[in-house]
């Protein structure tokens, strides 16, 4: 199953992801993980530590 990760809304989005996880991709609801809130420093974006295009404008569009 996929990992999502969830930013904000996630009272509404959480339950929302599970049920169109399960539905489309199969499985169980328990099978599915979904992730809140992830420091900055923690992920990476175009093979950067802790860049992000809402953070560094050399990177360009979001994906």
């Amino acid at each position: 199953m996929p990992t999502d990760h969830v930013e904000m809304m996630t009272k509404e989005l959480v339950p929302a992801m599970t049920r169109v996880s399960v539905e489309i991709l199969g499985g169980q609801p328990d099978s599915v993980d979904i992730i809140i809130d992830i420091k900055r420093e923690n992920r990476s974006t175009a093979a950067s530590p802790g860049r992000s295009p809402e953070t560094d404008s050399r990177l360009g569009q979001s994906l």
